[in-house]
């Protein structure tokens, strides 16, 4: 191999030639550059990159030189890449794509480059490209670029097109290669219609970049293909690697992959498609066992056990001698209390009138259940329902909280049921669709001390209400006397539709800590890959995990939506029954997923006002000259004719 300063002579001075084009592309005159430049940028993408001043890794390189070998051969074989993101394969495209221009400029070819969109997939392909080019002194000045998107290089060219649904690309033939860009993204019938016949007259190599996705894209299709085309006759068209495999490779790459598992953990979706190459099924259960075992937790955490933790009544019951403990007059199932509480709720909290009225508190006391009842549930309204985990304290002190703790609302909201405006109805009618949608309210703490390590707050459910059917203006009353007691932070709220009312009321009485959230097609899709995120790492844990919201959670199914967008469509399906013939909404599910909002703040540990006192100058200078070194300079002045 000549030396880098022999190699650089050369294309100095072949750039010194009189008409640098003419020798390389009129056919009029033979190739007069020297066989060393031949032999170097000409060889392969790999010399190519090295002219650029880019070492390919090992991976690229494989990947380039298989490429090539099929365009010069003309062997026409498909090849499928799957490398994790931000790991090169964009820039093994762009070495590829200027090579060939060059390698190609005497003889004539056309490369056609697929991208899912135009802006911003497609522009950045060609900045790349164009980027080669010029860095290349074999090209530079020699390429020229026009309609926008095409380059060429004497008589080889390259396109670049869209494969956006009403793109239109017909007309175009790939002679060496069709290149598909992120093919996960790509409709099948777009691809199959519009570009799968570009290279029927020519036998084109054709290669299918990306990351794994669902499968039902067109990268799993192909790769299933070359796989079997691979068994048949043992020739490598199926390129896969992992983080792992990147990993070991460059070192940088494995401290952006400790950051990513530590935000999003290892089983998310979008962690294991895109980063393990790993590919997921379409339509599914979005809560698998595996993250029900993240969500559930037993015990909440009290600031003498977790620094940070939150607990909003000041004191929590343990495991008492009365667990279990049910009054069948008002459907109130106490699992952690004592009977004194269980017999304080029932008598001041629900009532015999109210057979309506469900109330769990597993970990409840006296006066904590009968500020709730009172605040919350009451006698007059028998739809309501709370479940609260924390025991006694509700009085004197009740609602301080530890150094770095908060409390959260978390609220989805329902329409009102029509027959509660009837006022010829006493309040304990019942509804006229009592299978309707419940309003509910998900009140979670949020532990800041998990800011050191994970970088984030961890979110701890510790009470939830809910209220069927019943007139906004009553459940703007119950969620005022929750907020004097729980004193939240941030106040989430579903503002969609029937929802704005509410919020209107409860940013009017919270000015600044209402946060109001439109669940779109995309803002839900964001909120469910962000809650996935947190249920990954161990953030989210829930403490009142009742049978109702097992049942939302169990029941909730998603379906990823084809296109770049990667959309999550999920919640729980209209018209599923539980077990029991019941309606399963996804209130509960729909309010706890607002945490996914709630971590997008910018959260901090805040600490105590110090004020430090300066020192007297006054005192500092009566100090120094009373110093040592000053006593011969007093005792001068102490004489009495000194003066």
């Amino acid at each position: 191999m000549p030396s880098s300063f022999s190699l650089l002579s050369v294309f100095f001075s072949a750039s010194r030639l009189p008409n640098p084009q003419s020798t390389i592309l009129n056919p009029k005159f033979p190739m007069t550059l020297p066989s060393l430049l031949r032999s170097t940028i000409r060889r392969s993408p790999v010399s190519w990159a090295r002219a650029c001043r880019i070492r390919l890794r090992p991976y690229q390189s494989e990947i380039a030189l298989a490429i090539k070998d099929s365009i010069l051969h003309n062997l026409g074989l498909t090849f499928v890449v799957i490398l994790p993101r931000q790991s090169g394969k964009n820039e093994t495209q762009a070495h590829l794509f200027a090579w060939l221009l060059y390698r190609f400029a005497p003889t004539g070819g056309r490369i056609i480059s697929v991208s899912p969109t135009f802006k911003p997939q497609t522009q950045l392909c060609m900045d790349r490209v164009r980027s080669s080019l010029d860095a290349c002194l074999g090209s530079r000045g020699l390429w020229k670029s026009s309609k926008g998107y095409s380059f060429q290089l004497g008589k080889a060219q390259l396109q670049f097109f869209s494969a956006e649904p009403r793109a239109n690309v017909l007309g175009a033939t790939a002679s060496l290669l069709l290149s598909v860009d992120e093919a996960q993204s790509i409709s099948i019938a777009k691809f199959d219609k519009d570009f799968e016949p570009m290279t029927a007259s020519t036998n084109a190599t054709r290669v299918f970049w990306g990351t794994a996705w669902t499968s039902d894209t067109l990268l799993e299709r192909e790769r299933r293909l070359a796989l079997q085309a691979q068994q048949a006759d043992g020739i490598r068209r199926f390129f896969y690697y992992t983080a792992d495999d990147i990993c070991a490779i460059v070192p940088s790459y494995e401290l952006h992959m400790q950051r990513v598992l530590a935000v999003h953990g290892r089983n998310h979706p979008l962690v294991r498609t895109q980063y393990f190459g790993e590919t997921v099924d379409a339509q599914s259960g979005l809560f698998t066992p595996a993250r029900l075992a993240l969500i559930q937790a037993d015990q909440i955490p009290t600031a003498s056990q977790t620094p940070g933790s939150l607990n909003p009544l000041s004191k929590s019951e343990g495991f008492g001698e009365g667990a279990g403990v049910r009054s069948p007059l008002t459907k109130c199932a106490l699992p952690f209390g004592d009977r004194e509480a269980s017999r304080s709720v029932a008598e001041g909290g629900a009532g015999e009138g109210s057979p309506l009225t469900k109330c769990a508190l597993p970990f409840g006391g006296r006066e904590a259940s009968q500020s709730v009842a009172e605040g919350g549930a009451g006698e007059g309204s028998p739809l309501s329902k709370c479940v609260l985990p924390f025991g006694e304290g509700s009085g004197e002190g009740s609602g301080s909280l530890p150094p770095g703790m908060g409390v959260g609302f978390l609220l989805d909201v329902a329409g009102m049921d029509e027959s509660r405006l009837n006022p010829l109805h006493s309040p304990g009618f019942g509804l006229g669709n009592p299978g309707r949608d419940s309003t509910a309210l998900s009140i979670v703490q949020i532990d800041l001390s998990t800011l050191s390590t994970l970088q984030r707050p961890t979110y701890h459910v510790v009470a939830r209400h809910s209220w069927v059917g019943e007139n906004h203006l009553t459940v703007f009353g119950r969620l005022k006397a929750l907020a004097g007691t729980w004193h939240p932070q941030h106040i989430l709220i579903d503002a969609t539709g029937v929802g704005e009312g509410l919020w209107a009321m409860l940013d009017r009485a919270f000015p600044g800590c209402v946060i109001p959230v439109k669940f779109t097609q995309s803002e839900k899709s964001e909120i469910g890959w962000r809650f996935l995120s947190i249920i990954e790492t161990g953030r989210f844990r829930d403490h009142v995990h009742t049978a109702e919201v097992h049942l939302q959670y169990t029941r909730c199914v998603s379906e990823i939506l084809p296109g770049p967008q990667k959309t999550l469509r999920w919640g729980v399906p209209d018209g599923t029954r539980g077990p029991d013939g019941e309606l399963i909404h996804d209130d509960f599910l729909l309010a706890d997923s607002l945490v996914a909002r709630l971590d997008t703040l910018d959260w901090y540990l805040s600490s105590p006002i110090c004020i430090i006192r300066p020192r007297d100058p006054l005192l500092d200078m009566d100090n120094y000259y009373r110093r040592p070194h000053h006593d011969e300079f007093d005792h001068y002045y102490s004489r009495p004719d000194a003066l």
